[in-house]
């Protein structure tokens, strides 16, 4: 493709995109979104399976609450094949393309795993919000292949309202 097919017509400037929005537009981009209004100590567990193929999964997340929260992150961990399948969508609604990972929502977690990262937010009764994206580097994590996950949030206090949002990109390394 020449360069010309890059120029803005107008100003003559280049028109570039980041890769992560790239994977988008390749139909490679997936996500998961929900909410749930969770009593005091409840759970959400999203155990995830990533394939075992070096199509590599670089994960972020987006959560919202209206009170206290944590947020946890366990790599190795064991699960069962309960809980609710969760389908992944593709960002690019016109792609065809399928995630290749097993999302249960819920599952029987029997071994926690390594933690990875952890998160604590908010004060009863003040909306928080903990972004996965505004520092990208800071929070993409590059999943293993063929190994286990829990992303857990756990609530505090009383009932709160919790939105999330997990998204990744499945790349093959071109080296």
């Amino acid at each position: 493709m020449a360069l010309v097919n890059q120029l803005d017509r107008a100003t003559l400037a280049l028109n570039t995109i980041d890769y992560e929005h790239h994977e988008i537009h390749s139909g490679s981009h997936y996500f998961i979104s929900s909410f749930s209004s969770l009593a005091a100590s409840g759970t959400i567990n999203f155990c995830y399976l990533t394939p075992n193929t070096t199509s590599w999964h670089h994960m972020l997340w987006d959560i919202e609450s209206t009170s206290e929260a944590q947020f946890k992150v366990f790599e190795g961990a064991d699960f069962d094949t309960g809980g609710t399948l969760v389908t992944p969508y593709n960002s690019d609604r016109n792609s065809t393309k399928t995630s290749a990972a097993v999302i249960r929502l819920n599952a029987s977690v029997t071994t926690a795993g390594t933690i990875l990262k952890q998160k604590s937010w908010g004060v009863s009764g003040i909306p928080s919000k903990v972004l996965g994206g505004g520092s990208r580097s800071n929070n993409e994590l590059i999943l293993k292949q063929n190994t286990k996950y829990v992303f857990q949030i756990i609530n505090i206090t009383g009932a709160n309202l919790l939105s999330y949002a997990g998204f990744w990109y499945e790349h093959t390394n071109k080296s």
